[in-house]
């Protein structure tokens, strides 16, 4: 896996409100990859920090999504990515305590590439988030 460069955007992103959930990505990423994820508390501060970045290879290589965040919610931020000719490209994955069908289904029209509900059991919640992280971040290929 090679370093992020100084004039690349961080390899995760985490785009969620919640204190406690953002610990747990940000402590898996710290122990196990060495690196930890930028987060944000909604899409608005998110969007500032991405518009500094043009070049597909600066773009970060995934994107954690809550829905339900303040100011800008998680259907605003995915539909100005998956709008953008370059910002599209990024990976999305949606982690939200809703397993309504509708938000599930929504989200996969608007083109996010996965969604998991935020599960009550911690060690099955890590583990999955573990494994989505190690995919996309070495597994998968993807544009750069």
């Amino acid at each position: 896996m090679s370093e992020t460069v100084n004039n690349s955007a961080a390899k995760l992103i985490y785009i969620e409100d919640n204190e406690s959930d953002r610990m747990i990505v940000d402590k898996y990423c710290s122990k196990h990859l060495g690196f930890k994820p930028e987060c944000f508390n909604n899409g608005m501060p998110f969007f500032d920090y991405l518009s500094k970045y043009s070049e597909i290879e600066d773009l970060p290589r995934l994107i954690l999504l809550d829905l339900n965040v303040p100011e800008m919610n998680g259907f605003e931020v995915i539909d100005v990515l998956k709008n953008h000719d370059i910002y599209k490209m990024i990976p999305v994955i949606v982690l939200s305590v809703s397993d309504k069908n509708e938000d599930i289904l929504e989200c996969y029209r608007m083109n996010v590439n996965g969604y998991i509900c935020k599960d009550v059991d911690f060690e099955t919640y890590a583990k999955t988030l573990e494994s989505t992280i190690n995919f996309w971040l070495d597994a998968a290929v993807i544009l750069t």
